[in-house]
């Protein structure tokens, strides 16, 4: 999953450093306009990294793809960020990089 996610930030326009872990994205060599969380990694909450790297000025903006599906955390989440969720698929995901990045307007049909 992770190359896919790769792939669809380098075609939306952006540069792209994966990291698997909240250990290896705090040690990433930032700053970035963008980050991709998922809200599940094996050492931590994805919420509270995108947090933490936003914070110290690491990471701009957010955006979650992720497959958690409790409500109260989704709600949370979106406060930092949009939220998709991984059923919705790589497209879905594809086009809210491009609406971040400007190329298409929030709600424009992307064909």
């Amino acid at each position: 999953m992770a190359r896919a996610i790769e792939r669809a930030v380098k075609a939306a326009g952006y540069q792209a450093e994966v990291a698997l872990s909240c250990k290896q994205a705090r040690s990433a060599p930032g700053p970035f306009v963008l980050g991709v969380f998922d809200l599940e990694l094996p050492d931590g909450s994805g919420f509270d990294l995108a947090q933490e790297l936003m914070g110290s000025d690491a990471v701009e903006r957010a955006l979650f793809f992720t497959a958690c599906t409790e409500d109260a955390l989704l709600e949370r989440v979106s406060w930092l960020g949009p939220v998709i969720g991984k059923r919705q698929g790589i497209a879905a995901l594809s086009r809210m990089l491009l609406e971040m990045r400007g190329v298409f307007e929030p709600g424009e049909p992307h064909r």
